[in-house]
């Protein structure tokens, strides 16, 4: 598809301004994670997890963390159910324990 000229600098303008740390996020490994989808996997790659890879081993505590101070705000606790069933994925070779399918079954 071939761009007009006169949008060239527009739209050279809004792609450099991309808020994914040139990731692509929708081919991110990180969807294939129950519950994450492209919103989630966005937070994840801002707080420095752009991988299913860096999550193993992590806190989710400290991944929550990492995406309130990477957002410059609070984040709604539910993100951090997102981060304990995205860590026990990585964890655990994709496998979750039974009744815990959905990132609400994490809850405290």
């Amino acid at each position: 598809m071939a761009v007009e000229n006169r949008y060239e600098s527009d739209i050279e303008e809004i792609l450099s301004h991309r808020l994914d740390n040139g990731a692509d996020l929708w081919t991110t490994d990180l969807t294939k994670i129950p519950g994450i989808g492209v919103n989630m996997a966005e937070h994840l790659i801002r707080a420095g997890f752009p991988t299913i890879e860096l999550l193993r081993g992590k806190s989710p505590d400290d991944i929550y963390a990492a995406d309130c101070i990477a957002q410059g705000m609070p984040v709604d606790k539910c993100a951090l159910y997102c981060y304990r069933l995205a860590v026990h994925y990585a964890d655990h070779d994709g496998q979750l324990p039974e009744g815990k399918q959905n990132w609400w079954d994490w809850k405290d």
